[in-house]
C-alpha cells in the first residue's frame, strides 16, 4: 500500500511540475540529456559491433578457423586420421596441413616483416586466397617456380607488382666460409590478394614445397588449419573436444592467434563507452538540480503530509519516484531512438552526405562504404542498467534530504 502511494504522489509531483515553468524546464531537459546519451551510446556500441563483426568476418574468410601445433611436427598419416574424424562433422569443412614461417620482405630500402605461409592447390586455403585476388594468377605457385602472392598493403608500400622480384630473409641461418648468414631467396611475384584486413599487409604465401626445402622441416608438417562451417559460433566447442582427444597438440583460435587485435578492439569499445557515458552523468545532474528544486518548492507539502502520518522513508520514495520516473521515461525514449538510429545508420549517412555534399567513406581510400552496426541484446541491457544505477544513485541524496524535512520548520519558513 506505502509503494503503490509512493509511487502515485511521485507520479503527480512529475506531472505537477509542468505547472512550474522553471522546474519543468530543468525536469524536460534532463530527460532529454538522458535520451540523447542513451541514444548516442547504444549507435556507437552498435557501429563498434558492426566494425568488430566485419573485421572478423574478413579475416575468417582466408585466416583458418582453428590452427593445430605440434613441437615435433605431423605426419601426413596423422592429418588423414583427423580428416576421418572431423570432416564428416557438420561443424568441420576442411583439415588442411600448416607449414609457415615469419620472414622479412625487402626491395629497393623498404623492408616488411611478414609470415610466410605455404598453399597446395589442393587445399582449402588455396581456394579461400583464391576468391580474393585481384591480380595475377594462383596456379603460377608452382613447386620450384619460387614465386609469391603478397597483399595490397605491402604491394602499395612496396610498390611492387605482378612480375617484379623482392627478396626473403628467413630467419635461418646458413653456414659459409665468412660465418653464419640469414638464409635469403629472391621471389618473383605472382599474384596479389585483398581481404581488407590486417592480412593484407602481414602474410604472404608460396608453393608449400618451396618453403619447405627453405625451412628444412623433412616430410612432416609443422600443423594444421581447420575451417569449420560456423567458426563465430562453433570454434570454442570444437576446441574443447578436440582438447580432450588430443592433448598433446595445441589447439588455437582466431582469438588466441590474433590476441593483441582483439584486445586492443574490447579496450576500445570500453574507453568509447566510458567517454559517451559523461552525457548520461551530465544528464543526472540534472535530475539533482531538478529535484532539489521541487523539494524546495513543496516543503510545506511535505511538511503536511508528514504531520498527517507519512515516515521519512514514504517521503524519500516519493521523491526517489519522481527522479526515477523522469529518467526511465528518457531511457525508454533513448532505446528507441538508439536502436532506430543503428537499423537506418546507412539512410542516416546518405542524407547526411546528400546534404552536406561529402563522402563519409571515400571508397577509393576506405575498404568499405558504409556504416556497419549490429545491435546487441547483451550492450542495450548493459545501456540500461547502467543509466538506472546512475539515476539512482543520483536521486538518492535529495530524495534522502527531502525525508528528513523537520515539519515544524517547514511550516513556519516555508513559502
Amino acid at each position: 500500500m506505502k509503494t503503490r502511494l509512493s509511487f502515485f504522489i511521485g507520479y503527480r509531483y512529475l506531472r505537477r511540475s509542468r505547472d512550474e515553468k522553471f522546474i519543468s524546464f530543468i525536469s524536460a531537459l534532463s530527460m532529454w540529456s538522458m535520451a540523447i546519451g542513451v541514444a548516442t551510446l547504444v549507435v556507437v556500441l552498435s557501429i563498434m559491433n558492426g566494425f568488430d563483426r566485419e573485421i572478423k568476418t574478413r579475416l575468417l574468410k582466408i585466416v583458418p578457423h582453428v590452427t593445430v601445433e605440434a613441437s615435433d611436427g605431423i605426419s601426413s598419416n596423422f592429418v588423414n586420421i583427423l580428416e576421418d574424424e572431423y570432416v564428416d562433422n557438420v561443424d568441420v569443412i576442411s583439415i588442411d596441413p600448416k607449414i609457415s614461417s615469419n620472414a622479412l620482405l625487402f626491395r629497393d630500402e623498404v623492408q616488411i616483416g611478414v609470415k610466410i605461409e605455404g598453399l597446395d592447390s589442393t587445399w582449402r586455403s588455396y581456394y579461400n586466397l583464391n576468391d580474393h585476388m585481384i591480380a595475377g594468377n594462383l596456379g603460377q605457385l608452382e613447386a620450384g617456380s619460387f614465386r609469391i602472392v603478397i597483399g595490397s598493403q605491402i604491394s602499395r608500400q612496396m610498390n611492387a607488382f605482378i612480375g617484379d622480384e623482392i627478396s626473403l630473409v628467413f630467419p635461418l641461418f646458413a653456414r659459409t666460409p665468412f660465418g653464419l648468414i640469414p638464409r635469403t631467396k629472391k621471389f618473383t611475384i605472382a599474384g596479389i590478394f585483398e581481404v581488407g584486413a590486417q592480412v593484407d599487409g602481414a602474410v604472404s604465401f608460396i608453393n608449400e614445397i618451396d618453403l619447405r626445402k627453405i625451412v628444412g622441416i623433412g616430410e612432416k608438417f609443422q600443423g594444421l588449419n581447420v575451417y569449420l562451417s560456423d567458426p563465430l559460433t562453433n570454434s570454442s566447442k570444437f576446441i574443447v573436444d578436440a582438447k580432450s582427444k588430443y592433448p598433446d597438440l595445441e589447439w588455437l583460435s582466431l582469438e588466441d592467434e590474433m590476441t593483441a587485435l582483439f584486445q586492443a578492439m574490447r579496450m576500445e569499445k570500453l574507453a568509447v563507452s566510458l567517454i559517451l557515458s559523461v552525457i548520461i552523468a551530465v544528464a543526472s545532474f540534472n535530475i539533482i538540480a531538478s529535484l532539489v528544486l521541487s523539494i524546495n518548492k513543496k516543503r510545506r507539502e511535505i511538511a503536511v503530509l508528514r504531520t498527517m502520518g507519512a515516515s521519512s522513508k514514504l517521503i524519500t520514495n516519493i521523491f526517489l519516484v519522481q527522479g526515477m520516473l523522469g529518467s526511465i521515461f528518457g531511457i525508454l525514449i533513448g532505446i528507441f531512438i538508439g536502436i532506430m538510429g543503428s537499423v537506418f545508420i546507412d539512410e542516416i549517412v546518405k542524407i547526411i552526405e546528400h546534404l552536406f555534399n561529402m563522402k563519409v567513406f571515400d571508397p577509393s581510400i576506405y575498404l568499405i562504404s558504409e556504416f556497419p552496426s549490429q545491435i546487441v541484446a547483451s550492450d542495450i541491457l548493459f545501456v540500461v542498467l547502467g543509466t538506472i544505477s546512475i539515476t539512482f544513485l543520483a536521486t538518492i541524496f535529495p530524495a534522502k534530504a527531502a525525508g528528513e524535512v523537520m515539519p515544524a520548520e517547514a511550516l513556519r519558513y516555508g513559502n
